[in-house]
């Protein structure tokens, strides 16, 4: 879990938070071990991209996640991970934007070669 003493939170404004802790609850299911696929850069990324976000630091969504009683634990290089399921809506969508912006040909050759690895 973070230490709030060691990484402050930047302070934004308390209507922004609320809709960072919403989109939180709404987008992520909890597991109960820790998923190392899926850094908080790339969840903020999801944040950021999706269609009601807006920019925020890093530091943000991962208070956001423990508020809303997500484990979270630090790695040696330093990105941040939590207790997240693969079927969270979020990833799913991750995941979607990935396969799309992927050429046509390495798609067909990275699916169709291990098809039970979606």
């Amino acid at each position: 879990m973070p230490d709030k003493n060691s990484e402050k939170r930047p302070v934004i404004p308390e209507k922004q938070y609320a809709a960072v802790c919403r989109w939180v609850q709404k987008n992520f299911i909890p597991i109960q071990s820790l998923n190392a696929d899926r850094p908080l850069s790339r969840l903020s990324r999801a944040f950021i991209d999706g269609p009601n976000g807006f920019h925020v630091p890093d530091a943000v969504i991962r208070d956001a996640m423990v508020d809303c009683g997500y484990r979270a634990a630090k790695s040696r290089s330093g990105e941040w991970f939590f207790n997240i399921s693969e079927r969270s809506p979020a990833i799913q969508e991750l995941v979607r934007r990935r396969r799309e912006a992927m050429p046509q040909e390495r798609r067909i050759r990275l699916y169709s070669a291990a098809p039970w690895k979606y």
